[in-house]
């Protein structure tokens, strides 16, 4: 078995995967993230893209997609920063994320009503 197949049952297997049952970001998890050390790092990041998208000519929609985004602090931290600069309507962000709890958790912390698709 390649080790990237042995890699994905350990890390996705909906029975006993690693990322499919709990939240292992943070102070009570299993590691921590840059985001989740200081918002300081997602409102950098969301300053760096605002900025590059002026450069191309503010073409809309501006999509923004994070791959495995944890429990959406990074996520939060840009949507924040674009609310302030008024450029959030002009975003649309996408999330990729497989495990069933953190899309949960990332929907409870992004959406004032959410749905999970």
């Amino acid at each position: 078995m390649p080790v990237a197949d042995y890699m994905g049952e350990v890390l996705t297997n909906p029975m006993a995967g690693y990322y499919m049952h709990k939240d292992m970001f943070g102070e009570t998890g299993d590691f921590i993230t840059s985001p989740e050390v200081t918002q300081m790092f997602g409102e950098m990041v969301a300053v760096w893209l605002l900025s590059e998208w002026k450069k191309m000519g503010s073409p809309k929609p501006l999509q923004i997609v994070e791959l495995r985004p944890g429990g959406g602090t990074l996520s939060y931290d840009i949507v924040k920063v674009f609310s302030h600069f008024k450029a959030l309507h002009k975003a649309s962000l996408q999330l990729v994320e497989i495990s069933p709890v953190l899309s949960e958790l990332q929907a409870r912390r992004l959406c004032d009503k959410h749905t999970i698709t």
